[in-house]
């Protein structure tokens, strides 16, 4: 008869399973596996079965106090950078970082897809849209304004200011000869 496996950590406690958590930290992932009598597969996804942290601070979006972040993996707990972590607010969907001691870093998550955060991005590319759009017709004044052609007028005969037809029709034909 076939053994019976858990699939995951529904079985366990909460104390249980912080315990297991800690155990996961220092112990080769497939002896636990083997002590908790789970599946052999899950020895390289057992981050994913452990339940998430709730954080103390309110969403910066929302206010709601129902900040959820997965907890640290073993690779993230032995890495000596600062550690930090996304969470996310189980009311309005919004992500945020999180320091290892669960407090809020006032950094953007970039991959945030929220409503506040897809409003925000779509504000900030239509102003971008503006600015550019902008430039460009103070670019194409700049350009009309530099180009300007002084306006010629049919010369007359400066002594008495009186003009003779065959020259003026003769220019006129250059012009639209030249055009």
């Amino acid at each position: 008869m076939a053994e019976k496996y858990y699939a995951d950590l529904n079985h366990l406690t909460s104390d249980e399973v912080e315990a297991f958590y800690q155990r996961y930290l220092n112990e080769k992932t497939s002896d636990l596996v083997k002590s908790y009598n789970m599946k052999p597969s899950l020895a390289n996804s057992i981050i994913n079965l452990l339940p998430l942290d709730l954080c103390s601070a309110a969403c910066a979006i929302c206010g709601e106090a129902a900040l959820l972040s997965k907890k640290r993996s073993k690779t993230e707990s032995s890495s000596r950078r600062p550690a930090m972590r996304v969470a996310q607010c189980s009311g309005c969907g919004h992500k945020q970082y999180l320091s290892d001691d669960l407090i809020i870093i006032h950094a953007p998550v970039e991959n945030c897809n929220c409503e506040h955060c897809k409003e925000e991005k779509a504000s900030r590319k239509q102003q971008k849209i503006d600015a550019a759009e902008e430039e460009r017709k103070e670019t194409s004044k700049k350009i009309i304004n530099a180009h300007t052609i002084e306006r010629r007028y049919i010369p007359f005969s400066e002594s008495d200011e009186s003009y003779n037809l065959a020259p003026v029709a003769m220019l006129m034909a250059m012009i639209v000869e030249l055009h």
